[in-house]
């Protein structure tokens, strides 16, 4: 539940989520963006694993499309954890909220919204969309960049060469030219130094 917990350096996130796909998106997202720590994502049958996340997470992402929020009354009743409900239903925002999810976001893949919400908790409004938008997220979710480049462009501020890049990422070095060869276009850059240096100096490396 909100609790207006003072962000900390670092923000442990998890999610609870049966979409392979949204959860893999999701980690890419938080992995370009500073701030972040992705704890891991989980279905509901994963008993162990979920407790874990509810264990070591700030705040728990709940994908209403894919699970059953109502097996997960015992974990949604702590107050030492932020819950939002992502997708689902907005008809059922007063079943939500008896369950103990108090932030909710209608459009699941609204990704820059979602992280306003974990970044600035409003812990006098339910389900309010909050106003402050985090720059270093709406640049790198608004942005022309994939989630693959974003992530390319943080490895490239780690001054690691193509092959390493490619190791990383399992792609190949090929693979990997191409997506800089992007990125400088999108960022209007010439080089690795300057596309690092404006990813820096706008907020999202």
């Amino acid at each position: 539940m909100l609790n207006g917990k003072t962000m900390q350096s670092i923000m442990k996130i998890g999610l609870i989520s049966g979409d392979q796909q949204y959860a893999n998106d999701f980690r890419l997202i938080l992995n370009v963006c500073n701030g972040y720590s992705f704890q891991g994502a989980v279905n509901v049958d994963q008993v162990d694993w979920m407790n874990m996340i509810f264990k070591n997470s700030d705040v728990v992402i709940i994908d209403l499309d894919s699970v059953n929020y109502k097996s997960l009354y015992r974990y949604l009743q702590s107050d030492d954890i932020n819950i939002i409900g992502v997708g689902g239903n907005a008809g059922l925002l007063d079943d939500y909220l008896e369950f103990g999810i108090i932030s909710y976001q209608g459009n699941k893949y609204a990704y820059k919204d979602i992280l306003d919400m974990i970044t600035f908790p409003d812990s006098n409004s339910v389900f309010k969309h909050l106003v402050n938008k985090s720059h270093q997220v709406a640049f790198a979710i608004d942005s022309d960049l994939t989630l693959r480049e974003l992530e390319v462009l943080k490895e490239l501020g780690r001054s690691l060469s193509y092959n390493q890049i490619a190791n990383k990422l399992f792609i190949s070095k090929e693979t990997v030219k191409t997506h800089l060869e992007n990125i400088y276009s999108k960022l209007e850059v010439k080089s690795r130094f300057n596309a690092v240096e404006k990813a820096r100096n706008i907020g999202i490396m």
